[in-house]
């Protein structure tokens, strides 16, 4: 369950994402570090794409 929301800054190359991560008060704490990992692979994906489309125009 997401209690909070918060945004963590990922500074990647010259790249910073801004990634809306969940902050649990459960004990499942590296539960939410796994989300978020897969957030950042998931924006990730979605980003490669339009940074392709970029190049290309």
């Amino acid at each position: 369950m997401c209690l909070r929301h918060k945004v963590v800054q990922k500074h990647h190359a010259d790249t910073t994402l801004y990634i809306h991560t969940c902050t649990y008060d459960t004990e499942d704490r590296n539960m939410g570090s796994i989300n978020t990992l897969s957030a950042v692979i998931d924006i990730i994906k979605v980003v490669q794409p339009l940074i392709a489309k970029l190049n290309l125009s």
